[in-house]
């Protein structure tokens, strides 16, 4: 940096001093910590937030390999890369474990089916024991279509489940959901 060299009064006294003369220093900014200088608290908040910026580059921006040894060092009287390694790698096998612990235990039995699908399965069963299984990407609505083909004795309660079916499935939420899905299951234990 020339400035020592060029104008060595601009270090000695600081910028604000080296300006002074062209009044021209931060004075139309209305932000400027510089123009409430006369406040303590303002200037105790100035200084709060330079030691922040401070503290960030020199603990962050800064933060290299030989700072990474001398933090576990204050952890760990003798940092050894290979029993750090095999820590770090027991850590994850522990997490790796446990969650595979829950998925395995209480995960799966957490997870409930909705009922409106769980008695859509039960029909899908149903009608597989009796040699009409849902074929693969077959939605609720087709399935029935092809149930009510293939089994015209029953087409008027099927009509009616479907609608019950795609009404429960397709239009959540609506008043006396639940006294349909009673409706749904006893529909179904009748075929």
């Amino acid at each position: 940096d020339p400035t020592a060299y060029v104008a060595p009064e601009r270090v000695e006294q600081g910028i604000e001093q080296a300006l002074a003369d062209e009044a021209s220093f931060l004075e139309n900014s209305p932000f400027s910590p510089l123009r409430y200088r006369h406040l303590a608290w303002v200037s105790q908040l100035r200084l709060s937030w330079d030691y922040a910026n401070f503290a960030w580059h020199r603990l962050v921006v800064n933060y290299d390999a030989k700072a990474q040894r001398r933090l576990l060092a204050r952890f760990f009287d003798r940092v050894d890369w290979r029993w750090l390694g095999g820590l770090l790698l027991s850590a994850i096998a522990l997490v790796m474990a446990a969650l595979s612990l829950w998925l395995l235990g209480d995960g799966w039995k957490r997870r409930r089916t909705d009922p409106r699908m769980k008695s859509y399965q039960r029909l899908c069963r149903k009608m597989a024991r009796r040699g009409l299984p849902i074929m693969a990407g077959e939605t609720p609505e087709n399935y029935l279509q092809r149930l009510r083909q293939q089994r015209p004795e029953c087409t008027s309660q099927l009509l009616q489940l479907e609608r019950l079916l795609i009404s429960l499935l397709y239009a959540p939420g609506q008043a006396g959901q639940q006294q349909q899905l009673a409706q749904l299951r006893k529909m179904i234990g009748r075929l």
